[in-house]
């Protein structure tokens, strides 16, 4: 996504912001490291419907190749209140595009916005950051917390095994899941190439990038489980590369905004 040229949150009237954001390095806060663009690779893992009779499950596999852009909101974007006084909050726009990186298939689109919002009284609670997605499934989200450092988190693994709804103990084998076992209801063939690739093998910043601090090396995460929408019973994992914006998302962070961020194997 791109923004008009010239375009600027302009409020009218005015609102002032509180002495401590005036004076902050960089109003945008947690979220200011975001912007540029990011690339990189994972892998997807996906119970998806078969229409096949006696069949009703199909587990597709992809290697993934994955890019952000970020880019800043000009201007303070006003938000009015009646018991809370008015406020301004500070943003980004995102595009998220992940395709199949063997196929060149597109998998997955996402518009968006991270917002930075500040300190309110009604309700009382501190400066905290917002993601606004739109997926075209008919979905949309809102997710708003607070935010802050650390060194990159331990993520365990986590099986794909689906479970009925209300009983996650209750596990359900399919052999779809046990590679040595032939199946056509599987993704196979070019689908998987270079899918045996170590999740732990070590990558390196491009120049022009670099790893957050604490964070000595990036390296491939552990694959995370998501809900899908489709059925009760499937459950998605997409692996992410570690070295990581702090909200929620693992990637190769830039410092200067190069043309382009991605991670690359060392």
């Amino acid at each position: 996504m791109e923004l008009a040229a010239g375009f600027s949150f302009q409020p009218l009237p005015p609102i002032e912001d509180p002495v401590a954001l005036a004076s902050a390095a960089d109003p945008l806060g947690p979220l200011a490291g975001l912007a540029g663009k990011w690339s990189g690779r994972g892998f997807n893992v996906i119970w998806r419907p078969s229409h096949t009779p006696g069949q009703d499950r199909f587990l597709e596999l992809n290697v993934t190749s994955e890019r952000l852009d970020f880019e800043k909101i000009p201007g303070k974007i006003p938000n009015r209140g009646l018991l809370q006084p008015d406020i301004n909050m500070r943003g980004l726009t995102y595009l998220q595009q992940i395709s199949d990186a063997n196929l060149n298939a597109g998998l997955h689109i996402e518009p968006g916005l991270w917002i930075s919002v500040p300190a309110t009284s009604d309700p009382e609670a501190a400066s905290t950051v917002a993601r606004l997605a739109s997926i075209p499934h008919g979905t949309t989200m809102v997710a708003q917390g607070t935010a802050g450092t650390s060194a990159a988190p331990s993520i365990p693994d986590i099986s794909i095994k689906p479970f009925p709804i209300g009983n996650p103990a209750s596990r359900i084998d399919f052999p779809e899941q046990t590679l040595a076992t032939p199946s056509n209801f599987r993704t196979s063939g070019a689908g998987l190439a270079s899918a045996r690739r170590s999740r732990a093998s070590t990558f390196t910043p491009r120049p022009g990038c670099t790893c957050p601090p604490a964070t000595p090396r990036c390296r491939a995460a552990e694959p995370r489980i998501r809900p899908s929408s489709k059925a009760p019973l499937m459950a998605r994992t997409r692996t992410q590369r570690a070295c990581a914006p702090r909200s929620g998302w693992r990637r190769s962070r830039e410092t200067q905004t190069p043309a382009s961020c991605s991670t690359r194997r060392s």
